[in-house]
């Protein structure tokens, strides 16, 4: 007898926000983008699914949540394809998972402050959460000590503690990026942006993160 099936099955859509890493940024490359991006690779592990990428080189939280017309100061539009974006919570999210991966470049922003970087990454998985849908996070990768120095080390360690903390307390599936085997000198291309093997390597912990997330019902 054949399984009955009640209703329509929902699609599986997943709408990427993050900043160079997500994007896939390749220094050496003529587009500036590996050959398979984040959201590439994400579509040929589960071709049924549907990749709204709005990844955008230099993206930080805090341009994320206000809006922004470049990610940074004369950024070319190809390292934001989708152009400028008005603030988050004006902005249609219609995807059952929203990802956030950016977080990095918020270090470097003059005044910035943890306490409302904090602030700020609650506000995006709960604006996410009162549309109906899910939020997953990825936390970021290691960076270079031969281009940071200590206090920026420090800075983003302590970003990484708060997307920690914010995913437990909220109950968001956490793709723990930071914890993944990583060599700085192996896995980037420069310091800071993986090489393809190590960006394939962590789309590939996203997409379990993912998975888990659709399991649990979003």
């Amino acid at each position: 007898m054949a399984e009955a099936v009640f209703g329509p099955k929902r699609p599986y859509t997943v709408e990427l926000d993050g900043d160079s890493i997500l994007f896939g940024f390749d220094p050496a490359s003529a587009t500036w983008r590996h050959a398979q991006t984040p959201a590439q690779r994400i579509l040929a592990k589960r071709p049924g699914w549907v990749v709204d990428d709005r990844t955008a080189a230099g993206l930080r939280v805090y341009d994320l949540v206000r809006g922004y017309e470049a990610p940074f100061e004369d950024a070319p539009p190809a390292l934001f394809p989708r152009g400028p974006q008005g603030p988050f919570d004006t902005e249609p999210h219609p995807s059952r998972i929203v990802v956030f991966q950016a977080g990095v470049n918020d270090h470097a922003r003059p005044g910035f402050d943890l306490d409302a970087f904090e602030d700020d990454y609650r506000g995006l998985i709960q604006r996410v959460r009162s549309l109906g849908h899910a939020a997953v996070v990825t936390g970021i990768t290691p960076v270079s000590d031969k281009i940071f120095g200590p206090e920026a080390l420090a800075t983003m360690k302590a970003i990484n503690g708060v997307i920690h903390q914010v995913a437990a307390e909220t109950r968001t599936v956490h793709a723990r990026w930071d914890s993944m085997p990583f060599s700085v000198d192996k896995d980037t291309t420069d310091g800071i942006h993986p090489t393809q093997a190590a960006s394939n390597r962590l789309t590939d912990r996203l997409i379990a993160a993912l998975d888990r997330t659709f399991r649990l019902g979003a």
